[in-house]
């Protein structure tokens, strides 16, 4: 299971069609947001919107963004809205699965 994705799910990272997801998160979060000054490596991204899956180096820390692609810092320390994982195995049960039988419908 250890970094298993599943539909819409897909591994990314950012010398890899990647690009510009982590830049963009690092201009996004202002102090107060739970990745504020965390170094994180991109893992995957859903391909029908604009959610990304990262992890924070050095930390056994998953979360999930909602990017808002408005190149500046947000207002509110509550966007991007973020969701924190503390283990692989959450991530692939709270996120990785119940997005795949939402997209599967």
């Amino acid at each position: 299971m250890e970094n298993e994705l599943l539909e819409p799910w897909h591994a990314i990272t950012e010398d890899r069609r990647g690009e510009g997801f982590v830049s963009e998160l690092y201009k996004e979060v202002i102090k107060g947001h739970p990745l504020y000054g965390k170094q994180v490596e991109l893992i995957a991204r859903r391909y029908d919107c604009d959610e990304i899956l990262v992890k924070v180096v050095n930390e056994e820390i998953w979360a999930s963004v909602h990017l808002t692609w408005s190149i500046k810092p947000e207002q509110t320390p509550t966007v991007p809205y973020t969701v924190v994982f503390e283990s692989w195995e959450a991530v692939y049960k709270r996120l990785i699965l119940v997005d795949h039988q939402d997209f599967e419908g």
